[in-house]
């Protein structure tokens, strides 16, 4: 008598990711360790009275968009891994926005603290490793999917 092996994973290309919202914690680990910095800094800004809101406002900014790209991630990960979709293309434009913009946002409110050469590095260092980002994460797909 012939016994039928049935493989665990029959088409590894379209795993399960349907669930992939239940396999991530609803409240990640790393979320608890930023919040007494977040709210560390608008005590600071508070208690001083030297108009250093803006230091609490990235800081709320940081960790809002921290968990925007948390969330997109999930949902990113979520559709299947050859889908040409409109959706999945948008995500990935929303996570580059998001981490572009926080990207230039840290080097603008550190750069009153250093000199303006390592400022104008930093914002080329900025500069160059979004725009690869961008390359590779949004133009190369849309190349590849104008290939016939």
């Amino acid at each position: 008598m012939a016994v039928k092996v049935t493989p665990i994973n029959p088409n590894p290309d379209h795993a399960n990711n349907v669930d992939a919202d239940n396999k991530r914690n609803r409240f990640p680990f790393h979320l608890l360790i930023m919040m007494p910095i977040t709210i560390g800094s608008f005590v600071r800004s508070y208690r001083r009275n030297d108009n250093d809101y803006s230091m609490a406002v990235f800081s709320l900014l940081f960790f809002s968009v921290f968990i925007l790209v948390d969330y997109f991630l999930v949902w990113y990960l979520a559709l299947p891994k050859h889908e040409k979709s409109s959706r999945k293309f948008w995500l990935k434009v929303t996570m580059w926005f998001l981490f572009t913009g926080i990207s230039f946002g840290f080097v603008y409110l550190y750069s009153f603290f250093l000199s303006a050469q390592i400022t104008v590095a930093l914002y080329a260092l900025t500069f160059v490793c979004t725009s690869v980002l961008l390359y590779a994460f949004i133009i190369a797909d849309l190349v590849g999917d104008w290939m016939v």
